[in-house]
């Protein structure tokens, strides 16, 4: 029989100075026995004959060895020369002759935690070998009646000392006489712990086992630390007692306890523009929602344009007005400069009341006679100016409000004179709007001309469905003109195109116009939620769920030659993401209400190319630089901006073309060059008029870069949390900055992490069979996940009465807030939605319109709240506290 043993170790395992330089060697010592006598024999074998003198004496001198030759029993002092000195070892024999039969010992030994008591079960599964472990032994022989040395275990248990290592052989003796002596294979866990114990194994079992190597288990501390600490293994003992009966017990009491008053419909209905749920209340039957007419956002732009034309400021004037209703009115159609203006009104001037009449008619009929709805959406529209059809579909939260109809199909309403319930709605401008006062003025005047009278009786009429179809106001109840609807998920009619229109502009347009609508409700998001989303998509979902597994399963077999692609391309999409995510939640932060992200990252871009156009240009021409300190609204401001917001060039303060100034530069000295400036403190910050023949004058900012000023709130309405999403920002950025150090630095690291899984994509090539484990956790963490989902929906949708306000506001800041202070509707998260109430002209005593449209001496209180679709409270908490616990055991069982 032969018998090798293999040895490495590292110079810092050797106390022997003349070991250092040497580094990892391999020892391969040989013990053979002669086929003649059988007397065996040591033989150390090395490649380097220099060396081998200076291991035999390192081995003599740890274990007092003096002979050149052993017995197979005295093979336990080289088992005990590589556990003292960490030197990893490993045993093989093979039959040259026969010999006696005797069991086969192994021994493992590693620190607590190792993974001895896992390995031991895979080896004795795996090659049929019978695990004994000293400790278990111990406590079985200690509980075991009537055992000869259960009560001498327990005394020197009691009295803290180690239990004699003949009685520990001894036990392990009985064992393996128990399972079989003859031709055993057994597995020692945790024996011999030290020289004493072999020296006990020695004197009962020397001659009598073959021990055939040590099991070593070198684990760092780190490591055993993290091993004895994971709760997984308490988790699953946890949640299979009498505790995990008790807590899925309370569970179902929290659930039952949401099933009374939970609504998970609520949670992906469709909801209309006030926030309440289609087929839920008082709007029970209207199953569907659809778009109607936004009169605020269409109309409005047709009556500002025929009241601030020059034809009806000449009109005011006639009746007549003061000079204070005049100032007034200019600054409501912002004629000139003042704090409520950016900029004039970009609308086509009506010189006379014939012009405006035949302007005014042909703007409205293309909104009020179905008929001429082809005419709406071609270039040729009269309503161009204001709104194209890319806009309508691409803005069309803004040109249409949704409402909740009371039919079974997403089909178009129809509304005509023949149509049953069919109402009238006559147009009039709501009390927030400043120029409302000189509308009716207009209206009513008595020397106001009678085609400005006719125009605003006749042309401003709408048709609108019955209330039984649409149980609204008529204001909300006008039919969009070309606009049908496809059917999609959960109740919701998504807008396009009407087939006869589409027809006269072609199919492509048409497409392209609904895909535009589809795309900015899904940005927006504002009907259905997530749980909306989630509810519509499951199908969806569930076919992806599968095609990914299938596709994983793919990719780990693919791996092993793809795995260095995919390690260093994921190393650039991580760098990539830190700085693009850092740059988008750095806009975030400053981003307006109504603005894209887009938009707002370019509007930035035009403040920094105006700011470096100005210094580029004067440091070419070498102009002195002006200061660009300004306070307030920038009366004082006298700085060297030329460009406004948009990046319109300025027009010369002393030029007349194409506008004219309308400042006397001798009064005004400031108003020097083309820069931009406040001259009469009127305006909410400099400007100036520009270059360009269509506008006529904006606002401009200071040279050097700044945030938006936002007159309409920002997007993110706290101020803490956007100054949060500011220190996110950086903090996205610096982590990004240590991951491209820790990249470099980790080189090599990264390397033997592509080497190690490719042998482990390898590996998981070889044995498919393990793929099973992880296929099943995940069906069933997918069944338990639907099943919570469900439950969760009932805690979810349990949103109090008194979550938001039910009383109406004055300014829509009072409700949303601004940007330091939560409005009444947003000061909880899930914050509440905020709303425009239009008023009701039929009523008299409206929050909003008054005394049927007289809101003289009272103030207008048009803006309200609807609850959001969920809240979280402690109830869900405990519900999502069970998520995360029975997942934890799901992973725990799946690794036991």
């Amino acid at each position: 029989m032969t018998f090798r043993a293999f040895l490495e170790y590292s110079k810092i395992d050797l106390y022997i100075a003349r070991f250092l330089p040497l580094g990892p060697l391999i020892l391969c010592l040989t013990y053979a026995i002669g086929a003649g006598n059988g007397t065996p024999s040591f033989q150390p074998r090395f490649q380097d004959p220099e060396v081998l003198p200076c291991l035999v004496e390192a081995f003599r001198q740890a274990t007092n060895f003096q002979k050149d030759s052993v017995t197979p029993s005295e093979a336990g002092d080289f088992v005990r020369f590589c556990v003292a000195y960490r030197i990893h070892c490993y045993f093989e024999t093979s039959l040259l002759t026969p010999a006696i039969v005797k069991p086969a010992v192994v021994f493992v030994l590693g620190g607590p935690g190792a993974g001895k008591g896992t390995q031991c079960e895979r080896i004795s599964q795996t090659f049929g070998y019978h695990h004994l472990s000293a400790g278990d032994l111990l406590r079985e022989e200690r509980k075991r009646q009537g055992s000869e040395y259960g009560q001498l275990i327990e005394s020197f248990i009691k009295e803290g000392k180690l239990v004699p290592v003949e009685i520990v052989v001894n036990l392990l003796k009985q064992a393996m006489e128990k399972r079989g002596w003859s031709q055993g294979k057994f597995l020692v866990d945790g024996f011999p712990r030290s020289f004493e114990n072999m020296e006990g194994w020695k004197e009962v079992l020397g001659g009598k086992v073959n021990v055939k190597f040590a099991l070593f288990f070198d684990c760092s501390e780190a490591v055993m630390e993290v091993t004895l600490a994971s709760p997984l293994g308490e988790i699953v003992l946890w949640d299979t007692g009498a505790n995990g009966w008790m807590h899925w017990g309370g569970f179902a009491a929290i659930i039952f306890s949401g099933l009374k008053d939970g609504e998970p419909a609520k949670l992906y209905l469709p909801r209309d523009f006030k926030g309440d749920y289609c087929d839920l209340g008082s709007l029970d039957g209207a199953t569907k929602l659809l778009r109607t007419l936004n009169v605020s956002a269409t109309v409005d732009e047709v009556a500002k344009q025929l009241i601030c034309s020059t034809a009806a400021e000449n009109a005011l004037a006639a009746i007549p007005f003061t000079t204070a209703q005049m100032e007034e009115y200019r600054c409501a159609c912002c004629k000139v400069p003042c704090a409520a203006c950016e900029s004039n009104f970009a609308l086509e001037d009506l010189q006379d009341s014939s012009t405006a009449s035949s302007t005014i008619s042909g703007r409205m009929s293309e909104l009020t006679d179905p008929s001429k709805a082809s005419s709406l959406f071609s270039s040729g529209s009269a309503n161009a100016m204001s709104f194209n059809p890319e806009s309508i579909f691409g803005e069309m939260t803004k040109f249409m409000v949704s409402v909740c109809l009371a039919q079974t199909s997403c089909a178009p309403p129809t509304v005509n004179t023949t149509t049953a319930g069919v109402r009238s709605y006559v147009y009039t401008p709501t009390p927030t709007e400043p120029w409302k006062f000189a509308w009716d003025a207009l209206a009513t005047g008595s020397n106001v001309p009678q085609q400005f009278k006719d125009t605003i009786a006749n042309d401003f009429t709408f048709m609108a469905m019955s209330e039984q179809l649409c149980p609204y106001h008529e204001r909300y109840c006008i039919p969009f003109p070309g606009v049908a609807f496809a059917e999609a998920s959960l109740g919701h009619c998504i807008p396009k195109v009407e087939a006869s229109v589409a027809a006269q502009m072609g199919e492509a347009m048409a497409t392209a116009l609904q895909g535009a609508g589809e795309q900015a409700l899904r940005l927006l998001d504002a009907q259905s939620g997530v749980f909306g989303e989630l509810m519509s998509t499951v199908d969806a979902f569930c076919v992806v769920f599968f095609f990914s597994f299938v596709i994983g399963l793919v990719f780990l077999v693919a791996l092993r030659f793809l795995v260095g692609c995919v390690v260093w391309a994921s190393v650039f999409l991580v760098t990539f993401a830190f700085a693009l995510g850092g740059l988008v939640v750095y806009i975030r932060s400053f981003q307006c209400s109504g603005a894209g992200l887009l938009e707002t990252g370019i509007a930035t871009g035009s403040n920094v190319a105006t700011t470096v156009a100005v210094t580029v240009s004067d440091a070419v021409s070498g102009a002195e630089a002006l200061s660009e300190e300004m306070t307030g609204n920038g009366q004082d401001y006298r700085g060297g901006q030329r460009y406004t917001r948009s990046l319109y060039t300025c027009q010369r303060w002393d030029t007349n073309d194409p506008h004219t100034v309308g400042f006397n530069l001798t009064q005004y000295t400031m108003l020097q060059a083309n820069y931009c400036r406040n001259p009469d403190g009127q305006a909410a910050s400099i400007w100036c008029y520009t270059t360009d023949a269509q506008k006529k004058w904006e606002l401009c900012d200071p040279v050097g870069f700044s945030l938006p000023d936002c007159t309409k709130g920002y997007a993110v309405e706290d101020p803490g949390l956007r100054e949060v999403l500011k220190i996110v920002a950086y903090v996205v950025w610096t982590l990004g900055g240590i991951w491209i150090i820790a990249v470099c630095f980790l080189q090599k690291r990264i390397r033997l992490a592509v080497a190690v899984n490719k042998v482990a994509a390898q590996f998981v090539y070889n044995n498919p069979s393990i793929l099973l484990v992880p296929v099943v956790q995940i069906l069933i963490g997918y069944v338990w996940l639907l099943v919570w989902m469900v439950c969760a929906s009932f805690l979810l949708s349990q949103v109090p009465e008194d979550y938001t306000p039910s009383n109406a506001f004055a300014t829509y800041t009072e409700a949303a807030g601004n940007a330091t202070t939560p409005g009444a509707c947003t000061d909880k998260w899930p914050s509440g939605i905020v709303w425009k109430y239009e008023g009701n002209l039929s009523s008299a005593n409206d929050t909003c319109t008054g005394v049927y449209g007289d809101t003289t001496g009272i103030e207008p209180l048009c803006w309200r709240c609807s609850p959001p679709r969920y809240v979280f409270d402690v109830k869900f908490a405990g519900a999502f506290f069970t998520l995360l616990w029975n997942n934890a055991f799901l992973v725990a069982l799946g690794q036991h």
